[in-house]
């Protein structure tokens, strides 16, 4: 797809060029242990940003297929049998993980952004996958046991899906750069097929690490973890030299990803390691505290109305 500059059948936008700021990834995940089900929710939001001489040869190129201009595509697919391509797909890599694990459904959504001016080309891809698996519960009477070890997967290689008789890369950038940039580039653009965008390998810190909440309202346990921005791919050189003068000047590319993750629970859990411990209730230890907060509340509350009932 690196010709996808000249295809027509991408929507064209007339909108200036706005280089974002780092985008956001997360892998949310929602367990349903009296269903034995978990929702993973996982966003990619990756930006690859070139940068080149304004005026220059490459400048000239792109202005040429964009012309100011922001190139736009989106699509949505759902795949409902567990013998689904795109299911056995993504299944194998959370396997990779953890063996016990199966995917039941898959529903994705696809937006890619291309945009131009003079000195900078940005493609921001926006992937949504929506998951249900099941195969990570371990029962017994008293708690529920859940091994999340497979939220640090990372899908590694192309994960192509043909929309519109086109092919799309819901993982690797590579194919959306223009072609003619890899005859110039390619040496300093090697090693770009390697990258991954559904990475998640910064999340296999033990969960103990985890920031975590219980909200007793709502008897709700949530598990947090925000790893920062990181720069998936950085190559920046100077070409100073070439007998095409055009092409002299400096240039950098890189690709930005910024993820984060929460896992939330119904009861009172801990977590160690991979693993999380449910229990329906919070245990007799934490329950003094919190009858003694609410008990607090209602004598706070009580001697506010006597107060006001005592000035009137």
């Amino acid at each position: 797809m690196k010709n996808l500059l000249a295809i027509g059948i991408v929507s064209i936008f007339l909108l200036s060029l706005a280089v974002p700021a780092a985008t956001a990834s997360y892998l949310n995940v929602t367990i349903y242990p009296d269903k034995g089900l978990a929702n993973v929710k996982l966003n990619s939001e990756a930006s690859l940003i070139f940068t080149y001489p304004a005026g220059g040869l490459i400048s000239q190129l792109i202005s040429q297929k964009l012309n100011g201009t922001t190139l736009s595509y989106s699509f949505s697919e759902n795949f409902t049998h567990p013998s689904d391509w795109a299911i056995s797909f993504m299944e194998s890599w959370l396997k990779s993980r953890y063996h016990n694990i199966s995917v039941e459904n898959m529903s994705l959504t696809f937006n890619l952004v291309m945009h131009a001016n003079t000195t900078a080309l940005v493609v921001t891809k926006f992937l949504t996958l929506n998951l249900w698996v099941t195969g990570i519960f371990n029962k017994t009477k008293s708690e529920t046991k859940v091994n999340v070890s497979w939220r640090a997967f990372e899908v590694k290689g192309s994960f192509k899906v043909s929309h519109d008789g086109q092919d799309f890369d819901l993982n690797d950038m590579e194919d959306y750069l223009p072609g003619f940039l890899f005859n110039d580039f390619s040496e300093k653009m090697s090693g770009m097929g390697n990258v991954s965008t559904l990475n998640y390998t910064m999340f296999s810190k033990s969960l103990s690490s985890w920031q975590r909440t219980y909200d007793p309202n709502t008897n709700t346990t949530t598990f947090y973890y925000n790893a920062s921005k990181y720069i998936l791919f950085n190559a920046e050189w100077k070409i100073s030299n070439s007998f095409m003068t055009g092409l002299n000047g400096n240039y950098s590319l890189k690709i930005e990803y910024d993820p984060s993750s929460t896992i939330t629970t119904p009861g009172y859990a801990t977590a160690s390691g991979d693993t999380i411990v449910i229990s329906p209730t919070a245990p007799s230890s934490t329950l003094p505290l919190i009858i003694g907060a609410a008990v607090a509340a209602i004598i706070v509350i009580g001697a506010l109305a006597f107060f006001l009932r005592k000035r009137k």
